[in-house]
């Protein structure tokens, strides 16, 4: 299971094959690599409501679409 984190280390990523450098906000997946704020796996883990280690929980205040079928 993977999680938001600040990279330790230069990298590419494993989707888009952009440059990664130290402190960039990334995907990570242990034993699977780095995933950068462009790739659609870090967007998709952002809208399935993971959250950066870094950053605060958006607070949402208008749930009623969440129950929309």
């Amino acid at each position: 299971m993977g999680k938001f984190i600040e990279s330790k280390q230069k990298g590419i990523c494993l989707q888009t094959k952009k440059s990664i450098n130290v402190g960039d906000s990334v995907f990570y997946f242990p034993g699977r690599g780095m995933f950068c704020m462009e790739s659609q796996i870090y967007q998709e883990h952002l809208k399935n409501g993971a959250y950066s280690e870094n950053s605060e929980p958006e607070i949402r205040e208008d749930i009623a679409d969440v129950f929309v079928e």
